[in-house]
Order: C-alpha cells, then sequence, then structure tokens
C-alpha cells in the first residue's frame, strides 16, 4: 500500500485496523487512542501519516486480547507505542534545497505575470493540485484564477 507523505486517508487507516467500520475508529479517537483527523469531512478524513502504524499496532493489541482500556493506559503512558515523529532529530537528512524556477515576463503587467505564472505551473505539474502546490495556493483558490484568466484545465499526460 502506498501513501502520501503529508497525510493518510480514511481508506488507508480502515486498512490498517482492518475494519469497514468507521463507528471503531471514532471510538478509539474518543478514547485518544488514535489521534483527530487533520481534516474532516464525508469518508474523506485527512489524518497524520503516524496514524497508519498506530492503527496497525492497536488491532494487533486487540487480537492479542488486550481491551480497549488497557490500550488506552499503554498510549497514555507512551509503551511501545507508534506515536509522531520527533520534529527536531538532529540525525534527520535536511531536505534538498529546490531546483529554482525561472519564469520570464513579457513586461510589469501584473495581470500578464499571474496568468504566466498559471500557465507555467499547470504545464510543469500536469494537474490542478500539482500546479497549486507548485504556485503555493489551494487547488480552489487556483481553478479561481483560471475562472478568472480564462485558462483551460490542463490535459491529462
Amino acid at each position: 500500500m502506498q501513501h502520501s507523505a503529508s497525510f493518510a486517508t480514511q481508506t488507508e487507516i480502515r486498512e490498517a485496523a482492518r475494519t469497514d467500520d468507521d463507528a471503531d475508529l471514532h471510538c478509539w479517537v474518543a478514547l485518544g487512542l488514535m489521534p483527530d483527523p487533520r481534516d474532516r469531512g464525508a469518508n474523506r478524513n485527512r489524518w497524520s501519516p503516524w496514524a497508519i502504524e498506530r492503527a496497525r499496532w492497536i488491532r494487533a493489541q486487540l487480537e492479542q486480547g488486550a481491551s480497549l482500556g488497557a490500550i488506552a493506559e499503554l498510549v497514555r503512558h507512551g509503551f511501545g507505542v507508534p506515536s509522531p515523529p520527533i520534529l527536531d532529530d538532529a540525525t534527520a537528512e535536511p531536505a534538498p534545497e529546490p531546483e529554482p524556477v525561472r519564469v520570464e515576463l513579457d513586461g510589469f503587467d501584473l495581470g500578464a505575470a499571474e496568468r504566466r505564472l498559471c500557465q507555467e505551473a499547470l504545464e510543469r505539474a500536469g494537474s490542478l493540485v500539482g500546479a497549486a502546490a507548485l504556485l503555493g495556493i489551494t487547488r480552489h483558490a487556483l481553478r479561481r484564477l483560471m475562472v478568472k484568466l480564462e485558462l483551460e484545465k490542463p490535459r491529462p499526460k
């Protein structure tokens, strides 16, 4: 199973927990066994990536006969529990510097510059989501810009 490094989907969490019932996950969150999802939506919850390992660990504990109360105690005290990564890990390699991007503009017209940047991002990324990430804006904001600037949606590669 491949998942994004920035978040885990509701489906990935369900698979890791080996459950089809979201009520199980809601119960685990209420008991403090799992973190709250970052974003909530109709079956589109986005979780911290480490929550996948936590869900697998909880399921394994349940299969070994542990009660939810006993698991909650382990989580509260941090005994053998998959946890969020430490943010200040001195041994971690620094992220590589992104490659500089050069876009030539025809003049000082901000509208034309905005249009050119959006076109370039859409061409390079090939998708709305990727282009929005390159521009540092949301997909929705990019979609509004595309309507305003009368840009066409990128064709799949």
